[in-house]
């Protein structure tokens, strides 16, 4: 598993659950109290999100087809403690 994995878990993942719970409260035909306005905006934002999640999404599997595993040989190591000298 590529270390780029774990972005699609974390970003648009997060946000695809957040989405949908929040998708009954927009899209409900039944909105008690609200007026249209409210309705109207959170139709918005909540299509804004969505907007933002698929751009996320193309963005993190553009970058994941274009990353190549790292050559275990080019790895940069950690510096070595200086060797005091033995008497």
């Amino acid at each position: 598993m590529l270390w780029i994995y774990a972005y699609f878990v974390t970003c648009p993942g997060v946000a695809l659950l957040a989405l949908g719970a929040a998708a009954p409260a927009a899209f409900t035909t039944d909105h008690g109290h609200q007026s249209l306005g409210t309705t109207v905006g959170l139709v918005l934002v909540w299509l804004l999100g969505l907007t933002v999640t698929v751009l996320c999404c193309l963005l993190l599997w553009r970058t994941a087809k274009s990353t190549r595993a790292p050559d275990p040989g080019q790895r940069i190591r950690p510096p070595e403690p200086p060797s005091e000298p033995v008497d």
